[in-house]
């Protein structure tokens, strides 16, 4: 999704969001992970987060 780092939102973290513009079409399912870097170069991986897109049908009302 991107190749720089996200800088912390404070000393606690935060909340961050990212869209993939490459993912789409009405159905199809992705699978995300998420790399933390600490400062002094230690990472932790989290993941993966797996988000399915299903087709929505509208109602549709014929007389």
């Amino acid at each position: 999704m991107t190749t720089s780092l996200i800088p912390s939102q404070g000393a606690t973290g935060g909340s961050y969001r990212m869209t993939d513009t490459h993912a789409t079409g009405p159905l199809g399912q992705w699978s995300y992970w998420l790399e933390e870097v600490e400062l002094n170069g230690q990472t932790t991986w989290y993941g993966p987060v797996t988000v399915r897109m299903q087709t929505v049908y509208m109602p549709a009302v014929v007389r």
